[in-house]
């Protein structure tokens, strides 16, 4: 008999990203996957989502760094570009409450947005200081230069009508946070174009030794 792996989503969100990386990275077939978000809309959400795809899941809302799960029974954990949204506690917290569910030899994955280029030009990125792992560029929403030569008024209501925020937690900084933990990260990349921008994704992952 087949048994089914676990999956954990943490910060699963609307599990928009859960779907896409099932489909590309992992298979969604012999597979249970429980989600678990601060949002009980957000659970809600991804509950009836994962019902019209037709995908063995759960959700639970709960504290990221406090699963409600026992310890070494996942076989695969997954923070698909959910770390930069962790805010309040040490990230370092979020890595190892994820390591400490898995099975030996379990699987974590954590994915997110690198950074972001305007004519193969690198955006200016601005760090957030209410979080070490959130980082934010301005990108305007035309295809005029988004290169600005200071970090947006965050106070200012016309900021939101002239750029799309996008948050990002660069790879370098995640790889990073992974060997203080004590596993090993491996990298690939994805990068998708839209007009003269570039989005540059990763993809970690990291087995439990």
């Amino acid at each position: 008999m087949n048994i089914k792996k676990t999956i954990l989503d943490v910060g699963c969100g609307e599990s928009s990203k859960t779907l896409r990386f099932l489909e590309d990275f992992l298979s969604a077939e012999n597979v249970f996957v429980v989600g678990v978000d601060w949002s009980f809309i957000f659970c809600k959400q991804s509950k009836n989502k994962a019902r019209r795809h037709n995908l063995d899941a759960e959700y639970v809302r709960c504290d990221a760094a406090l699963l409600p799960f026992q310890d070494a029974v996942l076989h695969i954990v997954c923070m698909l570009d959910s770390l930069r949204c962790l805010k309040g506690q040490d990230p370092k917290k979020f890595v190892k409450e994820a390591l400490r569910k898995l099975l030996p030899q379990g699987k974590l994955y954590l994915t997110g947005l690198d950074r972001v280029s305007f004519q193969s030009r690198n955006l200016p990125a601005f760090r957030d200081p209410s979080f070490a792992l959130s980082w934010s560029s301005y990108v305007p929403l035309n295809e005029s230069s988004p290169f600005i030569s200071g970090e947006p008024d965050y106070t200012e209501t016309t900021i939101k009508e002239r750029y799309k925020f996008v948050g990002i937690s660069p790879e370098h900084v995640v790889s990073e946070l992974l060997w203080r933990s004590g596993v090993e990260p491996e990298t690939t990349w994805k990068t998708e174009i839209e007009g003269n921008y570039s989005y540059h994704y990763y993809v970690i992952t990291a087995i439990k030794t």
